[in-house]
């Protein structure tokens, strides 16, 4: 087996950070080799994450205003369900399929706080850098507001055991995404942006999920229609009882 000595600067800067990274070796090994010519170190480990399987920035885009989503607790009210997807290791590869929006797992600690603000103050630095890391750290800001939805996030495994509360979690995230900056056409989650909020819009999902969603709401539905139309039924009776037979 060959000395420490003999692999490259990159793999063991990623090995390093993997202590809590957690992404396989091999994966390392693939990634350390297109990454040598990288400017320093978080550049470096930031650069691991973005990956070619990623969604690319749309083209001639600039112009347009950076899109925005609702909170979680919103698009949960829309039908929109967030889950976790399962084998991904890069937090940054979120997809929206069915009405569902499937976010990779992330960990909340100090190591991650320092590892956006640094990435992010790196990205609005350097005018030659891509942008991955702010558009991701604008589309937490975006679904989280509330205690509410980190513990939504919660439920579905979606972020890591946190020692702290969902207050501070919201405070975090929310720090992070303020004074964005960045044009449409470096926001690699664009046509993301515009399923969610076609899907949003969408009345009849949102009634559907609401009323229909299940037999009961169903038949609760129905029966008030039903009571409805008999109440009308008796009200015109009434008045035209009258009419017909006046006193």
């Amino acid at each position: 087996m060959p000395d420490e000595e003999d692999y490259p600067l990159s793999l063991l800067a990623l090995r390093f950070f993997n202590k809590v990274m957690r992404r396989s070796d091999e994966d390392l090994k693939k990634m350390s080799k297109k990454l040598n010519d990288r400017l320093h170190l978080l550049d470096l480990v930031r650069g691991s994450f973005i990956t070619p399987d990623l969604d690319k920035p749309p083209v001639k885009k600039k112009t347009e205003p950076v899109p925005v989503i609702y909170r979680i607790t919103k698009l949960l009210k829309a039908g929109i369900k967030i889950e976790l997807r399962e084998g991904a290791d890069n937090f940054l590869a979120v997809k929206f399929k069915n009405g569902v929006i499937e976010m990779p797992k992330i960990t909340i600690d100090y190591f991650m706080h320092s590892f956006m603000v640094n990435c992010r103050a790196f990205e609005q630095l350097d005018n030659k850098s891509s942008k991955y890391i702010t558009v991701y750290v604008y589309f937490l800001d975006c679904l989280v507001n509330t205690a509410k939805d980190v513990e939504y996030l919660y439920e579905q495994n979606i972020i890591d055991d946190y020692d702290g509360k969902n207050s501070e979690v919201v405070q975090f995230i929310n720090k992070l995404g303020k004074e964005m900056d960045v044009e449409t056409d470096q926001f690699y989650l664009y046509n993301f942006f515009v399923k969610v909020n076609r899907r949003y819009r969408d009345k009849w999902k949102v009634l559907k999920h609401r009323y229909f969603n299940s037999p009961w709401s169903l038949i609760s539905s129905s029966a008030a229609g039903v009571l409805l139309l008999l109440t009308m039924l008796q009200t015109y009776y009434t008045i035209y009882a009258y009419y017909e037979n006046p006193k």
